[in-house]
């Protein structure tokens, strides 16, 4: 099996859980490719978006991150999983709408889609969250999608994660809706988790490795216990 670990905006793979898992699913036998994706600094990007609101990100956008991406693209195949955090599922969307494989899995951790209020997020952002998304194609590039969220995320409100239970919509996405509208998706809400990353505990997560085992060895049919 192939597993890709997908960071989040201002963030890198060597953070939160990203490098606990990898260890874990090599020690299994596994291939785990964690890409690094360009990303602005924080305090240095913050500090010039005080100064002009209108100010875009140089390193982290779509164009940039595809790029990064496109040596591995021959790797993805219908044994690959992606365990994405925060912005990262909205990467991976934009990946498997261009796929011509169909990938095994999608597990989605404290991800979203729509603007979440966060000057600096919602920068860098954009170009991820905005789409256009083929929801269609999406939907053939992926057996399986698993969203993982928070009822507590100090990132993402929860407004953007509470529908994440239901099944793929009929109607066209549009922005502030959440991802399980679209996708559908088996959904897994961890209470008071917050942002599921370091910060909030998750050095480890056992719940997501556990998680990768079942999707491997049952297609993920029976639910994954807390």
């Amino acid at each position: 099996m192939k597993i890709f670990i997908i960071h989040g905006s201002f963030g890198n793979p060597g953070e939160n859980w990203f490098p606990w898992l990898k260890i874990q699913l090599v020690n299994c036998g596994h291939e785990v490719i964690t890409p690094t994706f360009p990303i602005e600094d924080y305090e240095s990007f913050s500090k010039q978006l005080k100064a002009n609101p209108t100010l875009k990100p140089i390193h982290q956008n779509l164009p940039n991150w595809l790029e990064v991406f496109k040596p591995y693209r021959a790797a993805v195949d219908e044994n690959t999983i992606f365990v994405a955090h925060s912005s990262g599922p909205a990467f991976v969307l934009h990946l498997l709408q261009q796929l011509e494989v169909k990938v095994k899995a999608s597990i989605f951790v404290s991800g979203f889609l729509g603007r979440i209020g966060i000057q600096e997020f919602d920068s860098v952002n954009a170009s991820l969250i905005d789409g256009p998304f083929d929801w269609p194609r999406i939907k053939r590039s992926c057996r399986e999608f698993y969203v993982v969220s928070s009822d507590n995320d100090p990132y993402v409100p929860f407004a953007l994660t509470e529908e994440l239970r239901g099944k793929l919509s009929s109607y066209l996405p549009q922005e502030g809706k959440i991802l399980a509208n679209f996708l559908n998706v088996q959904f897994q809400l961890i209470p008071g988790g917050k942002h599921l990353n370091t910060s909030a505990g998750y050095s480890t997560f056992l719940y997501i490795f556990t998680l990768i085992n079942r999707i491997m060895f049952t297609g993920g049919k029976n639910p994954v216990m807390l």
